[in-house]
């Protein structure tokens, strides 16, 4: 949803500038289909990666800006990875978005633009939208084509998979690093598929959730 309600106290003059996004795997940026290292001599790699952010707030000591926006990052789209367009980010000090959907957006049905269920994220009215899909291959996943499937969603309590993030804002990328998630709590050999929401779902969700940083 590419409309964005922008809402600010002080109007500076404006410098264009963009908030960008990145899956990482360590120290390196995760492309679709390339292998890294897992652990011993395992290996992982991903086809597909996609999430949500949502509801931005960017703040200094003398401003803010609210950006009532909703975007699907797709790892496979890289127009997708720019969240934040013509901002004057180098005039706000942090930034605070949703990872996920909160519940209004969750249960106010099938919806358009990057809510669209084309685009692959959306159960269905009492399941709500994906927030964080992983689909991939691994030597560690013991079946015939050694695939995961990580479908990770739902605003129910107590297992909601939407979380507040916050970050001071030092450059304009924001990073997810997956590596950590999926050393633990993401247990490849015995549960290599998550495709409803549940306790399993928000575990892993807030688990990643500690994972965003600005680099």
């Amino acid at each position: 949803m590419r409309c964005l309600l922008l809402i600010l106290t002080f109007l500076g003059s404006q410098i264009n500038a963009q908030l960008n996004f990145e899956f990482v795997w360590g120290n390196e940026k995760i492309e679709n289909f390339k292998n890294y290292s897992f652990l011993n001599n395992d290996s992982i790699s991903f086809s597909e990666l996609k999430l949500y952010v949502s509801d931005y707030l960017l703040k200094s000591a003398d401003r803010y800006l609210s950006v009532n926006s909703v975007d699907l990052i797709d790892n496979g789209i890289p127009s997708s990875k720019i969240i934040l367009d013509s901002i004057n980010l180098s005039s706000y000090e942090t930034i605070s978005f949703n990872f996920g959907l909160d519940s209004t957006i969750n249960t106010s049905g099938i919806l358009t633009s990057d809510l669209d269920p084309m685009k692959g994220m959306y159960w269905a009215w009492n399941s709500g939208y994906i927030h964080l899909k992983m689909v991939g291959k691994s030597s560690l996943v013991n079946t015939l084509k050694n695939e995961f499937e990580y479908h990770l969603g739902g605003y129910r309590k107590p297992n909601g998979t939407c979380f507040r993030i916050s970050l001071s804002l030092t450059t304009n990328s924001i990073q997810l690093d997956l590596k950590p998630l999926f050393l633990n709590p993401i247990d490849l050999k015995n549960n290599p598929v998550i495709m409803i929401p549940g306790k399993a779902a928000s575990q892993i969700t807030e688990s990643a959730s500690n994972l965003f940083s600005i680099e």
